[in-house]
């Protein structure tokens, strides 16, 4: 064999095995690499957020263990909606997803109900408008909020003597429309009852609860 021949031989010897190389380190590095979903718009729950996520790449060394376990991959997004607010710049998981037709199964079951304005704390309560989503906030003696709700929801000492919470009771609803003591709707600041839908199980806690203490709303 000729000194080319083996020179030649070589080389593709070389070649091929730095090829094989190239090939094992970009399949390591690759399963070095994760898709991190991100929220690149607002978005509301019920919408669909097939076209408000961007996937990132990110080194899987960089990211914790228990948001890896959670994110949602991209064949996951299909036919699914917002199962609560999602805030522009969010990484996208499991639990703030839920099926359309779960969702619509969720809103069908809800039963209407009427909040008080008027023993409403002074702020948004007079300037809300039917439509518009809302936080509802109760503050009452913390034994009271307790016993009810039963640590269903957070609650946060309004004074020194810690006897008095307030809590975010419900979250982001809509409302349907405003209304008198009478029932009958009636033009935006005149209203005494806010008409919302909530679950049965909301409303047997609200009926123990509207009488005893006040409520404050925000619009979101």
């Amino acid at each position: 064999m000729t000194n080319v021949k083996k020179i030649l031989i070589s080389a593709v010897i070389t070649l091929v095995i730095l090829l094989l190389s190239i090939g094992v380190l970009e399949l390591v590095s690759n399963k070095d690499i994760v898709e991190i979903p991100i929220v690149t718009k607002d978005i509301n729950e019920g919408d669909e957020i097939s076209q408000n996520i961007s996937y990132i790449e990110i080194k899987l060394k960089t990211v914790e263990k228990d948001i890896l376990t959670n994110i949602v991959k991209k064949e996951e997004i299909v036919n699914m909606v917002a199962s609560k607010n999602i805030s522009k710049g969010e990484i996208l998981v499991k639990n703030k997803l839920i099926s359309k037709e779960n969702y619509l199964i969720k809103t069908e079951n809800l039963e209407y109900v009427s909040l008080p304005v008027k023993n409403a704390t002074e702020g948004v309560a007079y300037r809300i408008k039917s439509g518009d989503k809302i936080n509802v906030y109760y503050t009452a003696k913390r034994k009271l909020v307790e016993s009810i709700l039963k640590n269903k929801v957070k609650v946060y000492s309004t004074n020194k003597e810690d006897t008095m919470v307030t809590c975010l009771l419900y979250q982001n609803i809509e409302v349907v429309a405003l209304t008198n003591n009478l029932g009958i709707e009636v033009a935006d600041g005149t209203a005494t009852n806010i008409l919302v839908r909530i679950t049965s199980e909301e409303i047997l806690e609200f009926a123990n609860l509207k009488e005893q203490g006040i409520f404050t709303y925000t619009l979101t």
